[in-house]
């Protein structure tokens, strides 16, 4: 009898949880968040590993501050030597340029592997933008859900207009380094930890609610 007594108390804590299909803040922070998690917060540079820096450029020092940053911290490594390299890689017409000459490559460690996304670098105007090295160090969180519409059907689902605010969550201590001892790349970079203002179209799915890029 007690085993049947102790079961009915489960079932019943079990009954009185949250309703995934029920709009709530709860339910639609877990779908925003669904969503959010797929974009992680990057430093981002121009080009692909193992990507070689031509040292004889003149802002060579300075274009290449993140990776060398990236290098300190055993996410890469670099080494300098003499290799092959291609004059003109944005040609669209005509063959390859090439010419031997010094230059600076740097790799991935199995460290930097954790950080580490190959991605790319959104257009200015059209395009599919350029491909990027990507080292991550936070995720996108909903941090408020602001309010939201009573659901409605429309096309054939149920649907609610979210407003929410978001931001940068579980921030690695290494990214304050790669921002610097600068008083205004820190206000910049703080600034960009701060929550920002958000809009999501959710759908009711057969047992949740879903963000509709996501369906």
């Amino acid at each position: 009898m007690k085993k049947y007594a102790i079961l009915g108390v489960v079932v019943a804590l079990v009954g009185c949880g949250n309703d995934p299909k029920e709009a709530n803040n709860d339910n639609f922070t877990a779908a925003i968040n669904g969503h959010l998690t797929k974009d992680k917060a990057c430093f981002s540079y121009k080009g692909k590993l193992p990507y070689l820096a031509k040292k004889g450029d003149a802002p060579y020092y300075e274009e290449t501050k993140l990776l060398d940053a990236m290098v300190e911290l055993g996410f890469l490594t670099s080494v300098d030597k003499s290799a092959e390299v291609v004059l003109n890689p944005s040609r669209v017409f005509g063959p390859a340029k090439k010419a031997t000459m010094s230059v600076r490559e740097f790799t991935l460690t199995e460290d930097g592997e954790s950080v580490y996304q190959e991605g790319r670098i959104r257009p200015v105007l059209f395009g599919s933008g350029s491909t990027a090295m990507k080292f991550c160090y936070g995720n996108y969180a909903v941090t408020e859900i602001k309010e939201f519409t009573a659901p409605a059907d429309m096309l054939g689902k149920r649907i609610s207009e979210v407003k929410f605010t978001y931001s940068i969550q579980d921030v690695e201590d290494w990214a304050y380094t790669i921002v610097g001892g600068k008083e205004e790349r820190l206000e910049a970079f703080n600034d960009r930890l701060q929550p920002k203002d958000g809009k999501a179209t959710l759908v009711l799915m057969s047992d949740r609610w879903a963000h509709s890029k996501e369906i």
